[in-house]
């Protein structure tokens, strides 16, 4: 399904500034959307130290 061009607009604007950037830290503002079984807390902390490879949108390839 194609996506809004809006929405590749700020992918493409995200993999410019964020591609092979260190991740220091991050929120989950809606508890709900953090996939089980792991806690807000737990996908945070996990996501700490990590690299940025690259923005992708769901099941598009791109």
């Amino acid at each position: 399904m194609p996506e809004l061009p809006e929405v590749e607009t700020v992918r493409q604007g995200l993999n410019q500034v964020t591609l092979q950037q260190m991740i220091q830290g991050g929120d989950v503002l809606l508890d709900r959307t953090d996939a089980y079984p792991f806690s807000s807390a737990e996908s945070v902390s996990w996501l700490i130290q990590t690299v940025a490879l690259a923005v992708c949108l769901p099941d598009s390839g791109r």
